[in-house]
């Protein structure tokens, strides 16, 4: 069966979801506390390519990991150039975007480690930084930034030309306090965890507000320190809500559907999920921080009705 031809069986099999949603099933886990290869030192971003390796910024180990989809090791690089890796992307043509927040700079690298192209300096003006941490990338290859210490998202071309900004320290629509991870969805909107306003926003490709959630707390929907942000293939969006130790998922305007996780090292519990991931196919990837390991999840069931057929097509072709 085709994934394609799979997709149609499971619209027609699920029909109309419910408001709620099952959490995804655990799959596997890899890593453990070290410097050797597959082993992990404080790791914060997770990126999938198209073809469903795993990038992993693997931060105090000065590296990126790659690893397949059942999280056997293939290559690292970096040890010789990166200092303390962040936040990770995978652009539309395959290159590997890496902030540096110690140096205040985004390096672009080939999916092998070339060096292809750098910018940023600690500043606060267009195209500088302090403390860029998240970063995702758009279809048509904008490069979107978040800063810690300047609280908004700059956009730049592909090869790191400036575009726009916005944002600023505050806890209104639009303003950011520490905003970490970002993601971006199939339409470009992006999802910001607005760290300590305990929420996430969402924009689009302009910087245009579009909606927000969250508030602190641990019941269904709020948040203790959210991290990450990712989106899978359908617009469900996850949300790594880290010092709750568990990962929320939402529909793409903030409708919660479930949550998974608690405190521990067993399997599907965490110890400050940093970063969360996502790809096509509906496995969700987190870096579960303390625990030095990545984690895999699969979705258990696929909402269809909450994505057009067109663009389940486009994005599955």
């Amino acid at each position: 069966m085709t994934f394609r031809s799979g997709l149609l069986l499971i619209a027609l099999t699920l029909g109309h979801a419910s408001a709620h949603a099952t959490a995804p099933l655990f799959q596997l886990q890899w890593g453990t506390f070290g410097s050797a290869p597959g082993q992990f030192d404080s790791q914060y971003g997770v990126a999938i390519d198209p073809a469903g390796d795993v990038f992993v910024a693997d931060q105090d180990n000065n590296r990126v990991q790659r690893f397949t989809s059942e999280g056997v090791y293939v290559s690292e690089w970096g040890a010789s150039e990166l200092d303390h890796p962040s936040g990770i992307a995978i652009g539309p043509d395959g290159s590997v975007y890496v902030t540096e927040p110690s140096r205040h700079r985004v390096r672009r690298f080939t999916s092998s480690g070339t060096l292809l192209d750098q910018w940023g300096s600690l500043g606060d003006a267009d195209g500088q930084f302090r403390y860029p941490i998240g970063i995702a990338v758009d279809s048509d290859g904008f490069v979107y930034v978040t800063e810690l210490d300047n609280h908004r998202i700059q956009k730049f071309t592909a090869t790191g030309g400036f575009v726009a900004k916005w944002g600023n320290r505050g806890s209104s629509y639009g303003q950011m306090n520490f905003p970490f991870l970002i993601a971006v969805d199939a339409q470009d909107n992006l999802y910001v965890a607005d760290t300590f306003n305990d929420r996430v926003q969402k924009f689009n490709s302009s910087g245009q507000w579009l909606a927000m959630w969250g508030t602190q707390g641990e019941e269904d929907g709020m948040f203790f320190h959210p991290t990450s942000v990712a989106v899978d293939g359908l617009g469900n969006v996850y949300v790594a809500d880290s010092d709750n130790h568990r990962i929320q998922m939402f529909t793409s305007d903030g409708t919660f559907l479930a949550k998974w996780g608690t405190f521990g090292k067993g399997e599907g519990e965490f110890r400050h999920p940093y970063a969360v991931g996502a790809d096509a196919a509906g496995n969700i990837y987190v870096s579960d921080f303390d625990n030095s390991r990545i984690q895999k999840f699969r979705e258990s069931t696929i909402p269809v009705e909450r994505a057009t057929w067109g663009s389940i097509k486009a994005r599955y072709r």
